[in-house]
């Protein structure tokens, strides 16, 4: 997918969730400089990156959502397996799919910021 592709579905799925745009694609360029990313890259360092000193750094797609967040995650706080890992990671490589993930919880974070 081309960045503008990516920056067209960004922009789209900020005006249906009612954020600002730059919002999310700001989120996106900070996390995964607009490119649909896995992190680690290497799948044999996942175990590494869910234990701790950084037990919530394994994510992936343009807006690196982290898998224990992911609202299709169906484990718990121990090691899910890497088969349960790879379903997960699958979906957030989806880029329409991870837009509305990051835009809802972007719009949470929002409106709690605004109401205090």
């Amino acid at each position: 997918m081309t960045r503008a592709e990516i920056i067209q579905i960004s922009n789209r799925v900020a005006d249906e969730y009612g954020i600002p745009r730059l919002l999310l694609l700001a989120c996106g360029i900070a996390e995964s400089k607009l490119t649909n990313a896995r992190r680690p890259a290497n799948p044999a360092d996942d175990y590494r990156y869910w234990m701790p000193p950084d037990p919530f750094d394994l994510g992936a797609g343009v807006w690196q959502q982290i898998v224990r967040y992911d609202p299709d995650y169906r484990g718990g706080d121990a090691w899910p397996g890497q088969q349960e890992i790879e379903r997960v990671i699958a979906l957030q490589m989806d880029v329409e799919r991870s837009a509305r993930v990051a835009a809802a919880n972007l719009r949470q974070k929002l409106q709690q910021a605004m109401a205090a």
